[in-house]
């Protein structure tokens, strides 16, 4: 089952130019804030950087896939596939397990 989202991103502070905001949906096929939760059980980023590592990721994986066939993303495939097994063999651990 797709999961869809709508993404926000908005400048916060970018000196003297007027702020802008990009605003886009997208459909995912798996629930990024479940993955969220399983990545931030693992510890393997600082917590204030966990949801940026996983929708990064997410969206930049979801778009890989969808154009696979690409030659621009072929090269990638199997090295981030690899680098997603990693990911999800990692064992759970508390932030304190993690700063050891």
């Amino acid at each position: 089952m797709p999961y869809r989202y709508r993404v926000s991103l908005e400048e916060t502070d970018n000196g003297d130019t007027e702020k802008r905001r990009l605003v886009f949906d997208t459909v995912n096929h798996d629930d990024i804030f479940s993955v969220i939760d399983r990545i931030a059980a693992k510890s393997v980023l600082p917590a204030d950087e966990t949801a940026e590592f996983a929708v990064g990721l997410k969206l930049f994986g979801e778009i890989m896939l969808r154009h696979r066939g690409d030659p621009l993303f072929q090269e990638l495939l199997g090295q981030v596939g690899a680098f997603i097994r990693k990911l999800k063999a990692l064992e759970d651990r508390s932030p304190a397990d993690a700063e050891a």
